[in-house]
């Protein structure tokens, strides 16, 4: 299976419908509605698409709108039920299998994990001995000019 990290693709169809579904996560075209967006007939689009992108349409789908929910729950103070709608779940259920098929824990799971991680890396840098204001007597930022490229 290709990664799926990065999604570049070298059919210009296939590269409008991922920039068509990137867009807006709102809304939850199906794949006879992408198809359209390429200009391609369902079935051909969906060989394609498989072809170029490594995985089926739906599972991309899937995973690029668990992606962003789980970005919004480590960014977002959002309720499960605001970041189901915001990548495009109107039933919570239905978002959270979705999710859990993905990352293989819940939402509010993560949630939790992520907010463990995000503190206690917080409290790491709080205890270091040095960072940058006191390294160098100064803000070593400014001491040493302009970023040399």
């Amino acid at each position: 299976m290709n990664s799926d990290a990065h999604w570049t693709c070298n059919d210009r169809r296939v590269a409008r419908v991922l920039r068509y579904l990137t867009e807006d996560l709102t809304r939850r075209p199906t794949l006879s509605d992408v198809s359209r967006v390429a200009g391609l007939e369902t079935t051909y689009f969906s060989k394609l698409f498989r072809a170029m992108v490594g995985i089926p349409y739906a599972e991309w789908s899937r995973r690029l709108r668990v992606r962003h929910a789980r970005e919004l729950l480590e960014i977002a103070d959002l309720s499960i039920t605001a970041v189901a709608a915001a990548v495009g779940y109107m039933d919570v259920t239905t978002f959270e299998r979705a999710f859990r098929r993905v990352e293989g824990i819940c939402p509010r799971e993560c949630r939790r994990l992520l907010q463990r991680d995000r503190a206690s890396s917080t409290r790491n840098a709080e205890t270091r001995p040095t960072n940058a204001e006191t390294t160098s007597g100064g803000n070593q930022y400014f001491e040493q000019g302009p970023l040399q490229s």
